[in-house]
């Protein structure tokens, strides 16, 4: 079972056409180690859930250029986050 960290609300930036914004709360960050201008790779994954992995560079995310392809999204070492988006 997943550990909740706090319940977060969506705040909209930039007008009515703008990104919406979701708070990481300080103790989920701490544990994970977030840091202000980490990069996240935002997906879903086969259920529905957002999940959200931290990128370590542009270059993460990039196509291999010898495959073409992106590089599978359970590859990381690095932290990963999944937001459950479906009503209960």
């Amino acid at each position: 079972m997943a550990s909740v960290f706090g319940v977060v609300r969506a705040m909209a930036v930039g007008g009515s056409r703008g990104s919406v914004v979701l708070t990481i709360p300080a103790d989920l960050r701490n544990a994970r180690g977030f840091k202000k201008g980490d990069r996240f790779l935002a997906s879903l994954d086969d259920k529905g859930h957002i999940v959200y992995q931290r990128i370590g560079s542009e270059k993460s995310c990039e196509r291999d250029t010898a495959t073409n392809e992106r590089p599978p999204a359970g590859s990381s070492t690095t932290p990963t986050m999944e937001v459950d988006r479906s009503d209960h």
